[in-house]
């Protein structure tokens, strides 16, 4: 079960009962569909009550596929995400291919990551905004190696494309860190 706590008139974000993990913040206007695992949250808000809005848990109706278990990893890779995000988005991208997965730094020269990220961004422009929107588990990855990954994806604006789905792939490490090994925006 999860309970919603208000981060700002326009974010909120989801706390585990059991565990008092926090997921967010995440931005709303008068309502939102959050999906946290396998479970998604509808937030629903009325813009003229100024009662705090209502959360609604739908579980999965299917069963899981196999997943690490507990939110505890999946929480870990988020964080990872976003932490290696930050740095890419001050444009720091040869810091950003050295945080990388390994799996990454051997399938991308350095000087290449730089290039192609510097490129993009270019073209995009600078971040205005990013909102999480869900986050899967996998043991596969296409044309790469059998292991644990979380597929993380945002809504995000960009200077020069307002709207625009971006994609992280965070892979576990053998010391057991999340590494970014992937990260696409269309």
């Amino acid at each position: 079960m999860y309970t919603l706590a208000l981060a700002a008139p326009e974010a909120f974000r989801l706390k585990a009962t059991k565990t008092g993990k926090l997921f967010g913040p995440f931005d709303y206007s008068h309502s939102a569909t959050v999906t946290i695992g396998r479970v998604t949250f509808e937030i629903l808000r009325d813009a003229k009550s100024k009662q705090p809005p209502k959360v609604v848990e739908t579980p999965p109706t299917n069963s899981p596929p196999e997943r690490v278990p507990g939110t505890d990893a999946e929480t870990a890779a988020v964080e990872a995400a976003m932490v290696w995000l930050a740095t890419i988005d001050k444009d720091e991208f040869a810091k950003g291919w050295d945080e990388a997965a390994l799996y990454l730094q051997e399938t991308m020269p350095k000087d290449e990551f730089v290039s192609s990220q510097g490129a993009m961004r270019d073209a995009l422009g600078p971040m205005n905004k990013r909102t999480f929107r869900a986050v899967e588990f996998s043991n596969t990855m296409p044309a790469a190696p059998r292991g644990k990954y979380y597929i993380i994806q945002f809504t995000t604006s960009l200077e020069n494309k307002r709207h625009a789905e971006e994609t992280i792939v965070a892979k576990q490490q053998e010391d057991g860190k999340w590494r970014v090994c992937g990260h696409h925006i269309r």
